[in-house]
């Protein structure tokens, strides 16, 4: 009887603690003072387009210049990855 209890006592402490580092994990995705990638991202194109004093038109292009070539990057490093030996090759 005394182990049931201690069994059943034991999985909810468990579970109530898994519980609660997920939440807390989840609440808080970016440390406080560290910035996120999107936020550098666009630091880097104000200060560049500050910088060259670029127009609005300018920044436009340079914007979409800047995502053509990080798909295309993303791209190619996902072509890589399937490339590498004894990843699906056939014998």
């Amino acid at each position: 009887m005394k182990l049931h209890v201690f069994s059943k006592s034991l999985f909810v402490a468990l579970l109530a603690f898994f519980t609660a580092t997920s939440v807390h994990a989840q609440s808080n995705p970016t440390p406080a003072g560290k910035t996120t990638r999107t936020e550098k991202k666009q630091k880097h194109e104000d200060r560049y387009a500050k910088e060259l004093n670029l127009t609005e038109d300018q920044k436009a292009r340079f914007k979409k210049i800047d995502d053509d070539y990080r798909a295309q990057a993303k791209e190619k490093r996902a072509e890589k990855r399937w490339k590498w030996p004894g990843s699906g090759r056939k014998k």
